[in-house]
Protein backbone atom coordinates (compact mmCIF):
# COMPACT_ATOMS: atom_id res chain seq x y z
CA UNK A 1 0.00 0.00 0.00
CA UNK A 2 1.70 3.34 -0.84
CA UNK A 3 2.85 5.28 2.11
CA UNK A 4 1.73 9.35 2.33
CA UNK A 5 -1.40 9.21 0.61
CA UNK A 6 -2.98 11.13 3.01
CA UNK A 7 -1.89 14.31 4.95
CA UNK A 8 0.55 12.77 7.64
CA UNK A 9 3.72 12.20 7.00
CA UNK A 10 6.10 9.13 6.46
CA UNK A 11 8.81 8.82 3.65
CA UNK A 12 6.56 9.21 0.82
CA UNK A 13 4.69 12.31 1.69
CA UNK A 14 6.42 14.82 0.00
CA UNK A 15 6.50 12.31 -3.58
CA UNK A 16 2.98 12.53 -3.18
CA UNK A 17 3.01 16.31 -2.64
CA UNK A 18 4.72 16.35 -5.77
CA UNK A 19 2.70 14.16 -8.08
CA UNK A 20 -0.08 16.00 -6.87
CA UNK A 21 1.06 19.68 -7.89
CA UNK A 22 2.11 17.88 -11.68
CA UNK A 23 -0.99 16.74 -12.26
CA UNK A 24 -2.90 19.63 -11.33
CA UNK A 25 -0.82 21.51 -13.43
CA UNK A 26 -0.98 18.48 -16.30
CA UNK A 27 -4.72 18.59 -16.07
CA UNK A 28 -5.94 22.17 -15.30
CA UNK A 29 -7.58 20.92 -12.12
CA UNK A 30 -9.32 23.63 -9.99
CA UNK A 31 -9.87 21.66 -6.82
CA UNK A 32 -13.24 22.47 -4.95
CA UNK A 33 -14.48 25.04 -7.79
CA UNK A 34 -14.76 22.03 -10.14
CA UNK A 35 -18.09 20.63 -10.57
CA UNK A 36 -18.54 16.53 -9.31
CA UNK A 37 -18.84 15.87 -12.79
CA UNK A 38 -15.73 17.29 -13.32
CA UNK A 39 -13.95 15.79 -10.53
CA UNK A 40 -14.89 12.40 -11.41
CA UNK A 41 -13.59 12.88 -15.06
CA UNK A 42 -10.53 14.34 -14.19
CA UNK A 43 -9.61 11.83 -11.15
CA UNK A 44 -10.21 8.73 -13.02
CA UNK A 45 -7.82 10.27 -15.64
CA UNK A 46 -5.20 10.86 -13.21
CA UNK A 47 -5.55 7.62 -11.29
CA UNK A 48 -3.02 5.87 -13.08
CA UNK A 49 -0.46 8.89 -13.63
CA UNK A 50 -0.75 9.82 -9.68
CA UNK A 51 -1.29 6.42 -8.15
CA UNK A 52 -1.72 3.11 -10.10
CA UNK A 53 1.76 1.81 -11.00
CA UNK A 54 3.06 3.36 -7.46
CA UNK A 55 -0.19 1.24 -5.73
CA UNK A 56 0.92 -1.75 -7.89
CA UNK A 57 4.34 -1.24 -7.10
CA UNK A 58 3.97 -1.49 -2.68
CA UNK A 59 1.50 -4.72 -3.19
CA UNK A 60 3.85 -6.68 -5.35
CA UNK A 61 7.05 -5.79 -2.99
CA UNK A 62 5.18 -7.01 0.26
CA UNK A 63 4.03 -10.08 -1.51
CA UNK A 64 8.01 -10.87 -2.12
CA UNK A 65 8.70 -9.80 1.15
CA UNK A 66 5.72 -11.16 2.93
CA UNK A 67 4.61 -14.38 0.77
CA UNK A 68 5.51 -18.12 2.54
CA UNK A 69 4.35 -20.99 0.56
CA UNK A 70 1.22 -22.74 1.59
CA UNK A 71 0.33 -25.69 -0.68
CA UNK A 72 -2.53 -25.73 -2.31
CA UNK A 73 -4.35 -23.84 -0.26
CA UNK A 74 -3.47 -20.40 -2.58
CA UNK A 75 -5.29 -23.09 -5.59
CA UNK A 76 -8.26 -24.28 -4.05
CA UNK A 77 -9.13 -20.96 -2.43
CA UNK A 78 -12.55 -19.76 -4.19
CA UNK A 79 -14.27 -15.85 -5.07
CA UNK A 80 -15.21 -14.54 -1.21
CA UNK A 81 -18.06 -11.94 -0.70
CA UNK A 82 -16.96 -10.39 2.19
CA UNK A 83 -19.30 -8.83 4.78
CA UNK A 84 -17.65 -5.57 7.31
CA UNK A 85 -18.82 -3.66 10.11
CA UNK A 86 -16.71 -1.25 12.57
CA UNK A 87 -15.68 2.19 13.04
CA UNK A 88 -15.41 4.16 10.65
CA UNK A 89 -12.83 7.66 10.93
CA UNK A 90 -11.65 6.19 13.90
CA UNK A 91 -9.20 8.99 15.27
CA UNK A 92 -10.58 12.11 13.38
CA UNK A 93 -13.23 14.32 14.40
CA UNK A 94 -16.57 12.27 12.62
CA UNK A 95 -16.41 8.83 13.90
CA UNK A 96 -19.03 7.03 13.28
CA UNK A 97 -20.07 3.15 12.22
CA UNK A 98 -19.84 1.77 9.15
CA UNK A 99 -20.88 -1.81 7.01
CA UNK A 100 -19.81 -2.53 3.78
CA UNK A 101 -19.54 -5.71 1.38
CA UNK A 102 -16.79 -6.17 -0.85
CA UNK A 103 -16.70 -8.94 -3.26
CA UNK A 104 -13.18 -11.04 -4.66
CA UNK A 105 -12.58 -13.35 -7.60
CA UNK A 106 -10.80 -16.31 -7.50
CA UNK A 107 -9.60 -15.32 -11.35
CA UNK A 108 -5.92 -14.00 -11.00
CA UNK A 109 -5.39 -10.84 -13.76
CA UNK A 110 -1.63 -11.12 -13.28
CA UNK A 111 0.38 -12.76 -10.86
CA UNK A 112 -1.22 -13.66 -8.11
CA UNK A 113 -3.34 -10.36 -7.96
CA UNK A 114 -7.13 -10.73 -8.21
CA UNK A 115 -9.82 -7.97 -9.37
CA UNK A 116 -12.33 -7.23 -6.63
CA UNK A 117 -14.88 -4.18 -5.75
CA UNK A 118 -17.33 -3.28 -3.04
CA UNK A 119 -19.88 -0.76 -1.52
CA UNK A 120 -19.30 0.95 2.00
CA UNK A 121 -21.94 3.27 3.90
CA UNK A 122 -21.23 5.16 7.25
CA UNK A 123 -24.21 5.27 9.96
CA UNK A 124 -24.53 8.94 9.02
CA UNK A 125 -25.17 8.99 5.13
CA UNK A 126 -22.20 8.79 3.27
CA UNK A 127 -21.13 5.86 0.65
CA UNK A 128 -18.29 4.49 -1.27
CA UNK A 129 -17.81 2.54 -4.24
CA UNK A 130 -14.41 1.11 -5.29
CA UNK A 131 -13.08 -1.60 -7.62
CA UNK A 132 -8.92 -2.52 -7.75
CA UNK A 133 -6.65 -5.72 -7.37
CA UNK A 134 -6.04 -7.30 -4.02
CA UNK A 135 -3.93 -10.37 -3.40
CA UNK A 136 -3.64 -12.91 -0.51
CA UNK A 137 -0.69 -13.78 1.13
CA UNK A 138 -0.94 -17.09 3.19
CA UNK A 139 0.82 -17.09 6.82
CA UNK A 140 0.71 -20.84 7.00
CA UNK A 141 -2.48 -22.52 6.17
CA UNK A 142 -4.65 -20.43 8.81
CA UNK A 143 -3.63 -17.06 8.61
CA UNK A 144 -4.06 -14.94 5.36
CA UNK A 145 -2.91 -11.60 4.71
CA UNK A 146 -4.65 -9.72 2.05
CA UNK A 147 -3.64 -6.10 1.08
CA UNK A 148 -5.60 -4.33 -1.36
CA UNK A 149 -6.03 -0.94 -3.35
CA UNK A 150 -8.77 0.52 -4.78
CA UNK A 151 -9.76 4.03 -6.20
CA UNK A 152 -13.73 4.91 -5.68
CA UNK A 153 -16.14 7.10 -5.92
CA UNK A 154 -17.08 8.73 -2.63
CA UNK A 155 -20.87 10.87 -1.61
CA UNK A 156 -19.98 12.55 2.19
CA UNK A 157 -24.08 12.22 2.69
CA UNK A 158 -24.87 14.19 6.29
CA UNK A 159 -21.17 12.92 7.21
CA UNK A 160 -17.47 13.47 6.89
CA UNK A 161 -16.26 15.88 4.04
CA UNK A 162 -13.18 14.12 2.14
CA UNK A 163 -12.33 17.43 -0.16
CA UNK A 164 -12.85 15.34 -3.92
CA UNK A 165 -15.41 12.85 -4.97
CA UNK A 166 -12.48 10.52 -6.16
CA UNK A 167 -11.25 8.57 -3.41
CA UNK A 168 -8.56 5.86 -2.74
CA UNK A 169 -8.93 3.04 -0.51
CA UNK A 170 -5.61 1.34 0.53
CA UNK A 171 -6.62 -1.73 2.94
CA UNK A 172 -4.92 -4.44 4.83
CA UNK A 173 -6.45 -7.75 5.98
CA UNK A 174 -5.74 -10.57 8.11
CA UNK A 175 -7.93 -13.63 8.47
CA UNK A 176 -8.15 -16.81 9.82
CA UNK A 177 -8.97 -19.30 7.63
CA UNK A 178 -11.59 -22.09 8.67
CA UNK A 179 -11.56 -25.89 7.20
CA UNK A 180 -14.64 -24.61 4.79
CA UNK A 181 -12.09 -22.02 3.87
CA UNK A 182 -14.30 -18.96 5.08
CA UNK A 183 -12.18 -16.32 6.80
CA UNK A 184 -13.15 -14.44 10.01
CA UNK A 185 -10.72 -11.41 10.06
CA UNK A 186 -10.29 -7.58 11.06
CA UNK A 187 -8.91 -5.17 8.30
CA UNK A 188 -7.90 -1.09 8.67
CA UNK A 189 -7.72 0.71 5.51
CA UNK A 190 -7.62 4.44 5.00
CA UNK A 191 -9.17 6.86 2.30
CA UNK A 192 -8.04 10.13 0.88
CA UNK A 193 -8.16 12.07 -2.33
CA UNK A 194 -4.01 11.66 -2.74
CA UNK A 195 -3.98 15.75 -2.91
CA UNK A 196 -6.19 16.44 -5.79
CA UNK A 197 -8.10 18.86 -3.42
CA UNK A 198 -6.47 21.43 -0.87
CA UNK A 199 -8.93 19.72 1.41
CA UNK A 200 -7.81 16.20 2.05
CA UNK A 201 -8.32 15.16 5.63
CA UNK A 202 -8.36 11.57 4.97
CA UNK A 203 -10.28 8.77 7.03
CA UNK A 204 -9.39 5.34 8.67
CA UNK A 205 -11.49 2.66 9.38
CA UNK A 206 -11.19 -0.59 11.52
CA UNK A 207 -13.71 -3.47 10.46
CA UNK A 208 -14.46 -6.75 11.63
CA UNK A 209 -15.09 -9.06 8.70
CA UNK A 210 -16.41 -12.19 7.36
CA UNK A 211 -15.72 -14.09 4.17
CA UNK A 212 -18.16 -16.17 3.10
CA UNK A 213 -16.60 -18.39 -0.07
CA UNK A 214 -18.34 -19.02 -3.37
CA UNK A 215 -17.50 -22.25 -5.67
CA UNK A 216 -14.88 -24.52 -5.39
CA UNK A 217 -11.89 -21.79 -6.67
CA UNK A 218 -9.83 -21.76 -9.19
CA UNK A 219 -6.30 -23.61 -9.46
Amino acid sequence: MPDGVGNGGGPGGSIWRWRALEWRRAWGAKGRQTSKGEQVLDGFAAIFKICGARALGALALAAVLLALPAGGARALDPAFVTFGGGIWDMNGDETTGTASVEYQHDKRLFWEFKPMGGLMATFDGGFYVYGGVAIDIFLGRRFVLTPSFAPGLYAEGGGKDLGHVVEFRSAVKLGYRFDSRARLGLELYHMSNAGMDDLNPGANALMLTYSLPLGNGTP
